[in-house]
Parts: structure tokens; sequence; C-alpha cells
């Protein structure tokens, strides 16, 4: 889930973040189906309501105002930055069902973005 956290302190996000994974029961995901929005190829987490669930409390306690409902679980895959995407890319995908398996850990991960984005693991906890 990405959260536009400028305005929130690390401090704050990470005992937030350490105290909702305590609190957390994780249940098996798999990556299903694909998507794109703007110059963006995705492919979509199937989690059960679960997931849902976390991204709703995360943005209860640290961005008020932000609208979970819209939040749909997918791993970016592609991005074309100006130039179309291969349309044939996303119906590649979008049959798609992987494996499931069982998340052990809520990841904080920071961005960088610019010509070449940068990402860094801030901390991770696990769930209960």
């Amino acid at each position: 889930m990405f959260l536009g956290t400028r305005e929130i302190s690390q401090r704050r996000l990470t005992k937030a973040a350490s105290r909702i994974a305590a609190e957390t029961t994780a249940t098996p995901i798999r990556l299903e189906g694909s998507g794109r929005f703007c110059d963006v190829l995705w492919v979509g987490v199937e989690s059960g309501p679960w997931l849902g669930s976390l991204a709703r409390l995360l943005s209860e306690r640290l961005a008020p105002g932000t609208r979970p409902e819209t939040f749909r679980p997918h791993l970016t895959v592609a991005r074309a930055r100006g130039r179309a995407l291969p349309s044939d890319q996303q119906a590649k995908l979008s049959s798609y069902r992987g494996p499931t398996w069982q998340p052990a850990s809520l990841t904080l991960v920071t961005s960088t973005l610019g010509p070449r984005p940068t990402y860094q693991i801030v901390e991770s906890y696990p769930f209960a």
C-alpha cells in the first residue's frame, strides 16, 4: 500500500506499523489477474479481506482523510514513463494465477522518485 507520508514522522510511522503488524493475522495471498492505469501495468494480489482491512487500519492511524476504500492490492510490473504500454502484455497477464504464500511481515519501504527511482527497506515487523 502506498501512503504519501512526507508529513508523518518516521518515528510515528514505525511505531504504528509495529503495533498494527502485532495485531494482524495474515492469511495466504496470491498474484492473480492484471490491470492498467495510466502508464502502469500491474498484477493483482488476491488476499481475501485481511489486506484491505490492514490498509484501512494503516490509513486511519497514519493518514486520516485518505480513501482506503479505493485500495486495490497489486504489484507494479511495468511503467511506460510516457510511452504506450503494449496492450498484449495485460492480456497475457489477465489469466495468470500464481501459487499462494503466507506473508510473514509488514515491511515499510521508502521510495525516492526520479529518473532512476530507488527503494529502501526501513523496517519489517512480523505479523501476529
